[in-house]
C-alpha cells in the first residue's frame, strides 16, 4: 500500500544465542538495528548476522551474541509478502467453510422434511380440535338459547310477580301511615294529659314540703339519736373511780360484767369481765412485740406508716405466685456463672424484629427463581443479541495491512485480518500477469511456434477421452456396423458375444425378492429400528397390514438424517398413485396416510362412471352425514 512500517522485536537469549526469522518480510538492512533497551534506548549490539533463505529472498533470518537476557529489533518494513502457505491456509477454510454449509444444508433439508411430517400432524389434529370445537360451539348456542328463552319467561314472571308485590306493598304503606298518624295523634294527646297532671302534682308535693319544712328541721337526726343512746348506755356501765387498784375489790365487791371503774393512781381503767377486772385503757396497754398484741410506739407507727404508704401490687403476681425454691436455686447458680461479652453493645441490639429479618434474608437468597421479577433489560441483557453462537453477526474494520493471528486477540480484530488476506487473495487471483518458472516459459514458447487451426475443429471439438477408449477396443480392420448374434460361437468372429449367460432367470426361472426386505405385519403398529442416517430399506406386508389399499404389499422405509424419524413410501399395485406416512420417536405412533394420485382432474379420466345423464331412475338409501378426518390429497 505504499507505506513504511517501524518493527521493534522482543527477543530472549539462550546461552548468550538468539536465531531465527523476522517476524515481517522485506525489510530495509539499512534500517535495522538491535539494542538493550526498547525503542532504541540502551548499547546498540553489533554482533548480529542477517541471511536470506534462497526459497524465500523476501525474508531474513537473524542471529544475535549478546549477555544479556532480553534484547530488542528495530527495523522499517513496506508489508509481508503473501506465500503459497497463507493461501493454502485461506483455501483450507474455505473448504471447511464449505463443508460446514454443505453440513448445514442437509441438516436443514432434514428439519424441513421433519417439520413437513410435523406439520402434517399438526393439520390433522388441528382439523380435528376444530371439528370438537365447532361440534361443542353448536352445543353450546343450542343451550344458551335454551338458557336465554328460560331466563326471558322467568324474567317476565318475576316482573308481573314484582308488580303485583309493589301494588301490595304500596297499599300497606298507605294504610300504615294512616294508622300511624291516628296513633301519633292519640299518644300526643295522652302525653299532654300526663303532662298537665304531673304539673298539677309537683305543686301539690311542693306546697306540702313548703308548709312542714319548719317541723321538719325541729327534729334530730338518727346520728344525734344514736349519740344519746351510747351516752346513756355509757352512764349506766360506768362507776365512780377509786384511788388504787385495791379499792376496786372493797369498793366493788359485786361488781356486774361490763362495769368500768377508772383507778386515779395510775390513771387505768378496768372493766369486769364477769371474773377479773380488766385494763382496758390505751395506757394499760403493753408494748406489741412479736408475740404479744399491744400498742405500737411512735417509732414504730412511723415505720408502719412508711411501709403502708410503700405497698404496691405486682402487675407479673401470677408470675411470681410460679417462683419455686427449685427455681430460685438454678437462678443463683446461672447467676454465679454470670460472664460478660465482649460483643455486649452488639448483642444488645438484636431483637426478634431483627432476627425475623435475618431469617428472611437467609429464605430469599435461598430462592433460586427470581423473587425480584428481574427483567432482562435491568441486568443488561437487551444489549446482547439472543442468538446462538453460530448465528451471530460480528462486526469488523477490515485490517489495512497483512498480519499474523494472535492467540487472545478480539474476534473483530481476528476477523479484519481474515478479510484483509481474503481480499488480496482475490486480488491476487484475479491478476492476469501469473508466476512461472524458466522452464515454463520456455515450454509455452515452443508450443506458441506450433501453434495451429484445424478446419474439422467442430469436429474434434466433440471428441471424448470415452469416445477414443473405445476405439483402442476395435480390432484392426474390423466391419463397420456389426449386429451381435447371441446363437454366435465363434469367439473370432464379430458378432460374437462375451461373457454371456448360459441362461437367463426370466427364461422359465423364479426372480429372488430382495434379501434385506423387512416385513410388516402391521403398519400401524410397526416400530422401527435405528439405522444409518439416510438409509433406505424395502419393506414387504400382507394384505391385511392397514396399508392404504389392500393389495399394496411392498415399499419403502427411509432413515432420517436426525435419526429420531422415520418415512414409509408405497406404491400402489395398480392405477397409479402413492402414499407416504412418517414416525417421529418423541411421539411413538405413526401419522396419517398421504394419498398422492395420479388422477389428472379429466372427466374422461374416471371409472365406474354413468353411461349417460340422467342416469336411470334408482333408489338412494339416505345415511347420516359422517365427518372424516382422511387428509387425502
Amino acid at each position: 500500500d505504499g507505506n513504511i512500517y517501524v518493527v521493534e522485536e522482543e527477543i530472549h537469549f539462550t546461552n548468550g544465542v538468539y536465531e531465527a526469522e523476522l517476524q515481517h518480510d522485506n525489510i530495509n538492512e539499512a534500517t535495522f538495528a538491535v539494542f538493550t533497551g526498547p525503542k532504541l534506548t540502551g548499547t546498540r549490539l553489533e554482533t548480529y548476522t542477517l541471511s536470506t533463505p534462497s526459497l524465500a529472498p523476501w525474508k531474513r533470518i537473524v542471529r544475535v551474541y549478546a549477555d544479556v537476557p532480553v534484547a530488542y529489533i528495530s527495523y522499517e518494513t513496506d508489508g509481508d509478502t503473501v506465500e503459497g502457505d497463507d493461501i493454502n491456509r485461506v483455501q483450507a477454510a474455505v473448504v471447511e467453510t464449505q463443508k460446514a454449509l454443505n453440513t448445514e444444508e442437509a441438516r436443514a433439508l432434514s428439519a424441513e422434511m421433519e417439520l413437513n411430517g410435523r406439520i402434517d400432524t399438526e393439520v390433522k389434529r388441528a382439523e380435528d380440535a376444530e371439528l370438537t370445537l365447532r361440534n361443542d360451539l353448536t352445543a353450546e348456542v343450542t343451550r344458551a338459547k335454551a338458557t336465554e328463552k328460560t331466563n326471558a319467561d322467568n324474567l317476565a314472571t318475576e316482573s308481573t310477580r314484582a308488580k303485583a308485590a309493589e301494588k301490595t306493598l304500596t297499599n300497606n304503606l298507605a294504610s300504615e301511615i294512616t294508622r300511624a298518624k291516628a296513633a301519633e295523634k292519640s299518644i300526643g294527646d295522652a302525653v299532654n294529659t300526663e303532662k298537665s297532671r304531673a304539673t298539677a302534682a309537683e305543686e301539690v308535693i311542693r306546697n306540702t314540703i313548703s308548709i312542714n319544712k319548719p317541723n321538719w328541721d325541729d327534729k334530730y337526726t338518727r346520728n344525734e339519736v344514736d349519740n344519746k343512746l351510747s351516752a346513756l348506755e355509757t352512764a349506766i356501765d360506768w362507776k365512780e373511780a377509786v384511788s388504787t387498784y385495791a379499792d376496786l375489790a372493797t369498793t366493788y365487791p359485786h361488781p356486774d360484767d361490763g362495769w368500768t371503774v377508772n383507778v386515779k393512781d395510775t390513771n387505768y381503767t378496768y372493766r369486769w369481765s364477769g371474773t377479773a377486772w380488766i385494763a382496758i385503757s390505751a395506757n394499760a396497754i403493753p408494748k406489741a412485740t412479736q408475740s404479744v398484741d399491744g400498742l405500737l410506739s411512735k417509732e414504730d407507727k412511723t415505720r408502719y406508716d412508711d411501709t403502708y404508704s410503700k405497698r404496691h401490687t405486682h402487675g407479673n403476681k401470677s408470675t411470681l405466685d410460679k417462683l419455686t425454691e427449685t427455681l430460685l436455686t438454678n437462678w443463683s447458680d446461672a447467676y454465679n456463672k454470670r460472664h460478660e461479652h465482649g460483643n455486649k453493645t452488639v448483642l444488645d441490639k438484636i431483637t426478634q424484629t431483627l432476627l425475623d429479618n435475618w431469617n428472611a434474608a437467609y429464605t430469599h437468597i435461598s430462592n433460586k427463581s427470581n423473587p425480584h421479577g428481574v427483567t432482562k433489560s435491568q441486568v443488561g441483557l437487551g444489549s446482547v443479541p439472543n442468538v446462538a453462537t453460530n448465528d451471530q453477526v460480528p462486526t469488523f474494520t477490515q485490517a489495512t495491512t497483512l498480519d499474523n493471528l494472535t492467540s487472545g486477540e478480539k474476534l473483530t480484530v481476528m476477523l479484519g485480518k481474515i478479510a484483509k488476506a481474503i481480499e488480496d487473495f482475490i486480488t491476487h487471483k484475479a491478476d492476469a500477469v501469473q508466476h512461472i518458472t524458466a522452464t515454463e516459459r520456455t515450454n509455452w514458447n515452443d508450443a506458441n511456434n506450433k501453434k495451429h487451426s484445424h478446419s474439422n475443429k467442430s469436429i474434434l471439438d466433440t471428441v471424448t477421452q470415452a469416445m477414443l477408449d473405445k476405439l483402442d477396443d476395435i480390432a484392426s480392420g474390423a466391419e463397420v456396423n456389426v449386429q451381435s448374434d447371441w446363437s454366435v460361437t465363434d469367439t473370432g468372429s464379430d458378432a460374437y458375444i462375451k461373457n454371456k449367460p448360459a441362461s437367463m432367470p426370466a427364461n422359465g426361472g423364479t426372480a429372488s425378492k430382495l434379501s434385506n426386505a423387512i416385513q410388516i405385519s402391521d403398519y400401524d403398529t410397526f416400530v422401527p429400528s435405528k439405522v444409518a442416517a439416510g438409509a433406505i430399506t424395502p419393506i414387504m406386508a400382507g394384505s391385511s397390514a392397514n396399508s392404504p389399499w389392500p393389495n399394496t404389499t411392498a415399499g419403502l422405509l427411509i432413515q432420517s438424517n436426525s435419526q429420531d424419524s422415520w418415512h414409509i413410501l408405497i406404491f400402489r399395485s395398480c392405477q397409479g398413485g402413492w402414499a407416504y406416512r412418517s414416525y417421529y420417536e418423541e411421539s411413538g405412533k405413526w401419522s396419517e396416510w398421504k394419498i398422492w394420485s395420479t388422477f389428472d382432474g379429466a372427466y374422461s379420466s374416471l371409472t365406474g362412471k354413468p353411461s349417460s345423464f340422467p342416469p336411470s331412475s334408482h333408489t338412494h338409501t339416505e345415511l347420516a352425514p359422517t365427518v372424516t378426518s382422511s387428509n387425502t390429497r
